[in-house]
């Protein structure tokens, strides 16, 4: 039972985030975002929670500056080569 649950899993994280093609696909050539203007539009508290992360002290600003100046494609592309990977682990491990 446990093995059936780990492989649909692995089909979950296979196909669910197709959409992030599509965000990285929009954000490469329709309109260039960075992840910061990402998070503030569409995840508006995780945006406030990464400011106010970064308000702690230098080091964290700086941080937190660095993650919202990248590109939001490069963001979209890491997840969803992490989540593949992992589903295509997950399929051939217990499948």
């Amino acid at each position: 039972m446990r093995n059936n649950i780990l492989k649909n899993l692995g089909y979950l994280l296979i196909w669910a985030d197709f959409y992030l093609v599509l965000f990285a696909v929009h954000a490469l050539f329709l309109g260039s975002i960075t992840l910061g203007s990402y998070l503030r539009e569409y995840l508006q508290i995780l945006g406030y929670l990464l400011e106010w992360v970064g308000s702690w002290n230098g080091i964290t600003s700086a941080l937190v500056t660095f993650v919202f100046g990248f590109p939001a494609f490069v963001f979209f592309l890491f997840r969803f080569v992490v989540t593949t990977t992992i589903g295509i682990w997950l399929v051939r491990r217990f499948g």
